[in-house]
Formats: structure tokens, C-alpha cells, sequence
């Protein structure tokens, strides 16, 4: 007989279903052996005529899952290659004695095949040659346990195959693994959103932080998250015992900021404090809050909180408010130093009498802003803005209530809206456009603080060292770090943001009503009304 190594299946076929291409794909193999292989031999033998070719077809079934994400082609070559071998060391064992394979008795033989990630076992039954008995079913058992095959064994057709009709030359999956099932990530679960857009309607009289939607109240013990630990997979089992591991999944850590706390499981982040809850890019914290039933006067001495504030009072003149959250006023403004590091909020307005000084480093409302100096990183809204000098880095609004603007300076990074711009006895009024306003003065500011302890400290150290002017000098150095650190992270800022202006389309004024003497600035731009105009519109065209 020519030697195995010369043997070669006729043709290989692989079959899919017409599936599409994002979706598992169910296989079927298709193997052919010419006249001259083995496998066709042993066929002939048993059926008394030599078949042409012989072609093997796998049965359709859940195995196709298991083989999908496989490299089928190379599977179906290693399977042929398989029954090949196994059907030449069967012609090979009757050669040795006689040729024409006369007078030989061998009992059927099962040849086991496992898949290349031993995920499938297939059992392919050759029949008996001569006087050689049938196969049982423990036989087949044997087989595959000579094999390592001990996991995913079909028992219940194991029994049934030996006496099934068209069991030879037809492969059977007999045994199929587990593949692993995908386990679920663990998430945090929000029960506060991270950003709060306001929502102003009606009269700035009413509105306070609340309504504003400026702040969200928590009470202790409140819950802010939940953590949905992840779920594991379940592992998986090939044929032959090999554990699968499932994917790995991966779980976040509940983190909380400042007036926070974990419950005793640590799956939830609950207020530890009465407050507002807020984000601070990394994590929720819970601000507390000082409320100050009656007014604040100078003789308060300057008042500094961590936290919101609530005045149900007045500022008097002379009084210094600063807060690194939100602040509300039920009360009226009067010339003093109010500074906000979230949100500012002014219930009655300010009567500034050209000494108070308003900043929130968010935005303003107020309900009316008079004779002021008023700076916000974003938008200031307002029912009157008179002979104020105002700062936004972004939009300024009077369009509720009266909706005036006159007198004064207006600077915006883009748009001004108001319902009136300007006055009948026509008091100058300026608009300035573009650039950032609220950041330019403090610069300008922070420079002039500069120099002016820089000033000081020149005049102190030309001075006898005393005590107490040594003690000055401290006192001055360390100021003149402060201002200088403020500077710095300001450059630094500006650096990571180098365009930050507002495209030329984006600045207007928009007013129902505008009188003259009203001058709009827009960059290098400048323009006058000098009739009354209603509505009005200024810009610039792309």
C-alpha cells in the first residue's frame, strides 16, 4: 500500500450560513477523500463496491457555536487529517495479513477527534471488518475517556448511537465545553447631576438659589451615589476539565469629597452634613451652609466661610463678605465687598453709592444693580444695571423686570441683551465686546496690587531695622508671594486656554430700545447711536 505521507484528501469546503458579517456565524464542514484514500477503501470494503468519493458532512447543532469564533478552515484540516491517519493505520493493520484484506476479523473501531481549544469531541464509528463485533456503548465511553475527554459528555446519545442506522463514516459531536459567560462592570450610579444650568423666570425679587437651580439641598444621611459592585463571570469547562476563565471586570471606587461619608457596606456615598450637594470634577461634596438670620455690618469684621452663605439680612456699607460657594441676599446691598467663589445671588439689588465692589467667580443675579462695580467669570443677570461698571466673561442680561441698562460701562465677552439700552436725556452709556473682561481687570488688578507692594517694600527696607519695621517687611513679602501666585496661575491658565475669545458673530448688543449716546466698542471697532432706535441690533459680520 503507498505510504501514508502520499495520501491526501481530495477537497475541503467550509459553509456558512447567509448571516451578517457582525453577527456569529454558524459553520458547517464539508470534507471530501478521492477514490484512492483510505477513508473511501475502508467504505468499500464495507459496502462490497469501491465508492468514487466520499464526502462527509458534519451535522448542523450547538457545536457551531462553539467553533464560530475559531480558525474553522484549520480545524476542518486537522479534523480530515484525523479520520486519514486513523483509516490508513486500519488498512495498515489488515495488510499485514493478506493484501486483499481476505479472511480478517477486527471489531469496529471509534476514532475520537477534539477540536483544536477542546471544546467539541466528535466520535467517528468505522464499522467492524469481518467477524468483529459492533461497538456498545461503554466501548464508546471508553474512547473518549482514553482520550481525557470527562466533561460535556451526551450520555443519553451515547447510548442511542450503536444502534442508530447510518452511524458509520458520520461524524457525531458527542461531547461539548462550557465557554465562559461574561461577567457585568461595576458602575456608579448618580443621584445628582454633576452640572446645574440656571433657570431664571419671572422677577429677580423672588428668586433665590433654589429656584434659580443654582444649588441642590441635601439633608445628613442622604444618599449622592450608589456602587453597583461588577458581577464575575462564570468560568468555563473545556472537554477535557480545563477551567476557563471568564473576563475579567473591573469595579470603580466610590469616592466622595469634602461633607461626604461611605455607609457601613461602602456601597453608597451619603451627605455626612446638611448642605449643597455639588461637583467638583472629581467627586461630590456637600458644602455647608451659614445662614445669618439678621444683617451684616462693618462691625462684624470680615466674614469668611467654606461653604454657602445666607444673609436674611442687609450688607451695610463697610462690610466684607467672602464665601467659597454660593451666596444669597434676601436683603439690600449697600457699598460693600462681596465676593462668591460659586454663584451670587441678590434678591433686593445693590445701592453701591460707588463703593461696592461684587464678584462671583459664576454668575450674578440681581434685581437691580446701581452705582457698583460688578465682576462674574460667567453671565450677570439683572432687572436694572444703573451707572454701574460691569464685568462678564460671558453674556450680561436685563431683560426681566424693567430690563434697563443706562449710564456706566458694559463689558461682555460676547452678547449684551437688554430691554433698553440708554435714556431719554441721553446719559452716556458704553458697550464693550469681546476679550475677556472679567479676567482682564483682574489682571490689571492683581498688576497694580503688585506694584504697589512692591512700592511699600522698597520704602520699608530704606528704613531703620527695627522690630517693627522687620516685622512690615515679613508681613509685605509674604503679600506680595500671594499676588504674585495669583499672577502666575492666572498666565497659567491663560496658556492652557489661548483662545478663548468669541468669534466676532457671537458679540451684539440687543436691545428693544437703544438712545442716543449709547457707544458700542467691539474690539478695534467702535460705533455710536445718535437717534433713538427701535428694536436695535450691533455686531459685527463674520
Amino acid at each position: 500500500m503507498e505510504p501514508m505521507e502520499h495520501w491526501h484528501p481530495q477537497y475541503f469546503r467550509l459553509e456558512a450560513e447567509d448571516t451578517p458579517p457582525e453577527t456569529m456565524r454558524l459553520l458547517a464542514f464539508s470534507m471530501g477523500f478521492a477514490a484512492h484514500s483510505p477513508l473511501c477503501a475502508l467504505q468499500g470494503m464495507w459496502q462490497g463496491q469501491q465508492p468514487e468519493s466520499l464526502e462527509i458532512t458534519l451535522p448542523s447543532g450547538p457545536w457551531q457555536a462553539l467553533e464560530a469564533k475559531s480558525n474553522v478552515p484549520l480545524e476542518g484540516g486537522r479534523f480530515q487529517a484525523a479520520l486519514t491517519r486513523a483509516a490508513f493505520a486500519r488498512l495498515s493493520r489488515l495488510l499485514e495479513h493478506s493484501p486483499l484484506y481476505a479472511g480478517e476479523n477486527l471489531d469496529g473501531q471509534a476514532v475520537v477527534h477534539l477540536s483544536h481549544e477542546d471544546m467539541v469531541a466528535w466520535i467517528f464509528l468505522l464499522p467492524p471488518v469481518g467477524q468483529g463485533h459492533e461497538l456498545s456503548s461503554n466501548d464508546l465511553l471508553q474512547a473518549l475517556i482514553e482520550k481525557g475527554v470527562t466533561q460535556g459528555i451526551d450520555l443519553e446519545f451515547l447510548c442511542r448511537l450503536p444502534h442508530m442506522e447510518g452511524r458509520y463514516f458520520t461524524p457525531f459531536p458527542v461531547a461539548m465545553g462550557r465557554t465562559p459567560s461574561p461577567g457585568r462592570d461595576g458602575w456608579v450610579e448618580e443621584l445628582f447631576p454633576r452640572t446645574l444650568t440656571p433657570f431664571l423666570s419671572g422677577n429677580l425679587e423672588d428668586a433665590n438659589y433654589v429656584t434659580l437651580n443654582l444649588v441642590r439641598k441635601v439633608k445628613e444621611g442622604e444618599t449622592l451615589c450608589r456602587l453597583h459592585p461588577a458581577v464575575a463571570g462564570q468560568p468555563g469547562r473545556t472537554v477535557r476539565g480545563r477551567t476557563l476563565a471568564p473576563p475579567p471586570t473591573s469595579s470603580p471606587s466610590l469616592e466622595g469629597g469634602r461633607g461626604t461619608r461611605l455607609s457601613s457596606d461602602g456601597l453608597s456615598l451619603l451627605a455626612a452634613r446638611n448642605g449643597h450637594v455639588q461637583f467638583s470634577g472629581k467627586s461630590f461634596l456637600v458644602q455647608p451652609v451659614l445662614e445669618i438670620s439678621g444683617d451684616v455690618t462693618a462691625e462684624d469684621g470680615a466674614v469668611s466661610f467654606l461653604g454657602d452663605v445666607y444673609i436674611h439680612g442687609d450688607m451695610s456699607a463697610g462690610s466684607i463678605l467672602r464665601a467659597t460657594g454660593n451666596v444669597q441676599i434676601d436683603g439690600v446691598v449697600e457699598g460693600c465687598r462681596l465676593e462668591a467663589g460659586e454663584n451670587l445671588v441678590l434678591s433686593r439689588g445693590v445701592q453701591g453709592q460707588g463703593e461696592a465692589d461684587i464678584r462671583a467667580y459664576k454668575s450674578i443675579f440681581a434685581k437691580y444693580m446701581e452705582r457698583c462695580n460688578a465682576y462674574a467669570g460667567e453671565s450677570i443677570y439683572a432687572d436694572c444695571i444703573v451707572d454701574s461698571n460691569v464685568y462678564s466673561d460671558d453674556c450680561i442680561y436685563a431683560c426681566t423686570g424693567r430690563g434697563v441698562i443706562v449710564g456706566g460701562s458694559i463689558h461682555a465677552a460676547q452678547t449684551v441683551s437688554a430691554q433698553t439700552v440708554g435714556s431719554k436725556n441721553e446719559r452716556p452709556t458704553s458697550i464693550f465686546l469681546g476679550g475677556s473682561p472679567n479676567e482682564e481687570f483682574e489682571r490689571a488688578q492683581l498688576q497694580a496690587e503688585e506694584n504697589k507692594a512692591l512700592a511699600l517694600l522698597e520704602t520699608l527696607e530704606g528704613k531703620p531695622q527695627t522690630p517693627e519695621v522687620k516685622k512690615q517687611i515679613h508681613s509685605q513679602r509674604l503679600a506680595l508671594k500671594v499676588v504674585q501666585m495669583k499672577l502666575n496661575r492666572q498666565a497659567g491658565a491663560e496658556h492652557l486656554h489661548p483662545e478663548k475669545e468669541a468669534a466676532p458673530a457671537h458679540r451684539h448688543l440687543l436691545c428693544d430700545a437703544c438712545y442716543p449716546v449709547t457707544t458700542v466698542t467691539i474690539g478695534r471697532e467702535f460705533f455710536q447711536v445718535t437717534k433713538y432706535t427701535a428694536p436695535c441690533a450691533i455686531g459685527l459680520d463674520d
